[in-house]
């Protein structure tokens, strides 16, 4: 029983946040996706969890990296966001998002914009680190002689700063709703549509009387990233693979 809810039984998750909040655990973060939209929340989660998704990285790393003759390497950052947001999704409590019949918090990562990606794990760390996280750093000036160390507390809550200047009064309206289920895609979608900074734009390269090259720029979802980042990888190992092939010619090999 929870000492300071009226002597209430809590169940399920509320008994697993209150028993982690009270052994200095982690408290559930809830946290505004505003260039995407909606709401999320995390629950913290324990050094066993920490501890295999540091050996998931490192076996990928090994496995990937040998596969591709160490190439892909040059865009690591592919392969570490996808397993990011694969842990941080692994920790998702609950979402405003209205999703109906047909849709779950799998799609989460479909409405999820580019920009909000590195906002939408630092929200996951911050139930892991309600209290602060510590650093320490070394001094680099004089490697060998210097022996000097910084110790310090960072609190991430600290780290996220939101302009509500570049908000029209009913961006605002829609992100003031946080209970669950209290935003629908179609709302979603036309509150992405409303931001300046995500209107899709042409860009022209080169324009004259016979031809004319141009761009098309938008912003990604965290899922067309990831899809992209993995259609990178595929198409190294692939590469990589017909080069080494036993019938490869001279050309394919310098290539």
């Amino acid at each position: 029983r929870a000492k300071n809810h009226q002597n209430a039984t809590l169940k399920e998750s509320d008994a697993l946040m209150y028993a982690l909040n009270h052994l200095g655990l982690g408290v559930p973060a809830q946290v505004p996706l505003w260039n995407s939209g909606f709401w999320v929340s995390f629950r913290p989660c324990s050094e066993e969890a920490w501890v295999n998704f540091n050996d998931r990285l490192t076996m990928d790393k090994i496995i990937f990296g040998r596969n591709s003759s160490g190439l892909i390497f040059s865009n690591i950052n592919a392969l570490f966001k996808k397993r990011a947001l694969e842990f941080a999704m692994e920790h998702l409590l609950t979402h405003n998002i209205n999703f109906g019949a047909d849709g779950s918090r799998d799609d989460i990562l479909s409405l999820l914009k580019e920009p909000d990606v590195n906002h939408f794990l630092w929200g996951f760390l911050t139930a892991c680190h309600p209290n602060g996280y510590p650093i320490n750093r070394g001094c680099s000036a004089n490697i060998g002689t210097c022996k000097e160390e910084i110790s310090d507390l960072i609190f991430l809550q600290w780290l996220q700063l939101t302009d509500f200047d570049n908000l029209t009064v009913d961006q605002k309206n829609h992100m003031a709703k946080r209970q669950q289920g209290s935003v629908t895609i179609a709302e979603i979608k036309a509150y992405q549509n409303s931001l300046r900074a995500a209107q899709e734009r042409e860009v022209v390269v080169l324009e004259n009387s016979e031809i004319k090259l141009s761009l098309r720029l938008g912003v990604p979802t965290a899922k067309e990233t990831i899809d992209a980042g993995d259609k990178w990888i595929s198409g190294i190992i692939s590469m990589v693979d017909a080069v080494l092939a036993k019938d490869a010619t001279d050309q394919e090999r310098e290539k």
